[in-house]
């Protein structure tokens, strides 16, 4: 078999897992994603000319307060995307965001081995387990600010270790202090930023130690640490912006599904847990088989994998780091050097010459196989009603929101958690809020949330001391946990039905409390 057709298969590789990554991207918006509220959020900022300091567009008790906007560029850029495209544009960002970001990784793997037929492979499955979070949201850009960043680090790394240290490096030092002060405006995520190159500082300092070096270029990376610090407070709050981070750990973010440990509840689905589980035993297996061992790398793969186990939501930066410590030992991931190890465990003899290579009709087998693989997953990947694409849900509650806008603008609103991001964009605070999908408010407003949709006597005891009027619940099944709220309204004669619709119900007052 001809070179050409043996290489033929790999050079279709990428473009497939593109194909693929764009399939899982693609997702219609629905009521619930939170990007509406993000939307919202930019909407406010492009019509007052400034980035708010404290929530918007709610009611509940203790609103508004204070409130950090640390995603504020990404939520004016989904605005200006919205309004000037609609949601196909916003689908259309979504897939090239996600699709620069796996040709990049890409190509740091082509760059420092072969491409073989491992590598899609391995690229499908972070993909596949990443894509509950390929959606429109202000993570995105942190995904995409990792990939230069994890770049810089991973040749900083490697130009020490081959003793040959850069000066050029330094000069792309103003570049990524530049990076950060964006990723500031775009993303919280930019903190991870910085724990990046903290750890990759520590890695080097011990392999100085190791390798009794000069701790030099360690110390001019370590000066990055505070530079792209500082470069993090140029943003409309300074200093201030580090605020944002105490949110974090508090006991509202523990309501919060994305942000549980992965022993809570509701648990995710073990196959999910699996295949990530794969991704880090293959990093980890490749660093300790590779001929590098730069303890960095460890560091980076170790704690991706802690911030997953502490918080679900960080599933998508486990794989993007579990795919860069593979692409640094991407030798040790070569299916020629497998071949080798096991030609030489059967007791044949081995060499450097094309004798001991992979025969042609082989390669030729599992490379054709890959290929085919990938493209037989592309219909399994997308969903039962992917065609004809859409760009929004069916069930999206627009008829609902306007309703309420058009009959009730003044209404004391009182909504499920996950429709709030919706109605924050339609109604745009006419009528405002009990709460919303930013979370921006204190953790006793989604404790009495719970306690009135969940009828604990508190609960009923607050519908009537709030003076709530207007009731709105998404269309939902019976055993979801809004069901029994629900059913209590509708046999309640205080209320009356008012919209029923294959997007939500609304209920009334019949009277309003004094």
């Amino acid at each position: 078999m001809s070179a050409r057709h043996l290489e033929f298969p790999t050079k279709l590789y990428l473009p497939v897992l593109v194909l693929l990554c764009s399939i899982f991207a693609w997702q219609p918006l629905k009521g619930d994603d939170d990007f509406w509220a993000h939307a919202a959020i930019g909407r406010w900022i492009a019509q007052h000319g400034q980035v708010p300091d404290q929530t918007l567009f709610l009611w509940g008790p203790g609103t508004p307060i204070p409130w950090v906007y640390h995603s504020w560029l990404s939520q004016l850029t989904f605005y200006g995307v919205m309004i000037n495209g609609g949601p196909v544009w916003v689908e259309i960002l979504t897939c090239a965001i996600a699709g620069i970001i796996l040709i990049w990784m890409w190509q740091v793997w082509a760059r420092r081995g072969r491409i073989t037929s491992l590598m899609p492979l391995l690229f499908a499955i972070a993909l596949w387990c990443s894509s509950p979070r390929l959606h429109p949201r202000p993570e995105l850009f942190s995904g995409l600010f990792l990939c230069p960043l994890l770049t810089f680090l991973l040749t900083w790394t490697e130009a020490r270790r081959n003793g040959d240290f850069q000066p050029g490096l330094k000069w792309k030092i103003p570049a990524l202090l530049a990076m950060f002060a964006l990723w500031a405006n775009f993303h919280g995520g930019v903190a991870t930023g910085l724990v990046f190159i903290a750890l990759t500082v520590l890695g080097e300092a011990i392999q100085d130690v190791l390798e009794r070096r000069s701790f030099k270029p360690t110390l001019w990376l370590a000066a990055l640490v505070p530079l792209c610090a500082a470069a993090v407070c140029i943003n409309p709050y300074g200093p201030k912006y580090w605020t944002a981070l105490g949110s974090v750990g508090s006991v509202m973010f523990s309501y919060i599904d994305e942000w549980k440990a992965l022993w809570k509840a509701p648990f995710m689905p073990p196959e999910a847990i699996l295949i990530a589980g794969v991704l880090a035993f293959v990093a980890l297996a490749a660093w300790i088989q590779g001929p590098r061992h730069r303890v960095a790398h460890l560091l980076w793969l170790l704690f991706a994998i802690v911030a997953f186990a502490m918080a679900r939501r960080n599933l998508w930066q486990m794989a993007q780091v579990s795919l860069f410590v593979m692409a640094a030992n991407a030798a040790a991931l070569d299916t020629e050097h497998f071949w080798r190890v096991w030609r030489k465990g059967a007791g044949q003899k081995t060499g450097s010459d094309e004798h001991g290579a992979i025969p042609p009709p082989m390669r030729a087998i599992v490379r054709y196989s890959a290929l085919f693989g990938l493209v037989c997953w592309l219909p399994g990947a997308a969903p039962r009603d992917f065609l004809p694409l859409r760009a929004t849900a069916q069930h999206l509650p627009a008829p609902s929101a306007e309703f309420i806008r058009q009959h009730y603008p003044k209404a004391r609103l009182f909504s499920d958690y996950l429709t709030t991001s919706y109605l924050q964009w339609h109604l745009s605070g006419h009528p405002p809020l009990y709460m919303d999908l930013l979370n921006a408010y204190d953790v006793h407003l989604m404790q009495d949330y719970f306690a009135i949709i969940q009828l604990e006597p508190r609960g009923l005891k607050l519908i009537d001391d709030l003076k709530i009027d207007l009731v709105l619940l998404k269309r939902h099944k019976p055993g979801e946990r809004i069901a029994k709220f629900a059913l209590w309204m509708n046999n309640n004669p205080q209320w009356k039905t008012v919209y029923r619709g294959d997007d939500a119900t609304i209920w009334a007052r019949r009277q309003k409390i004094p």
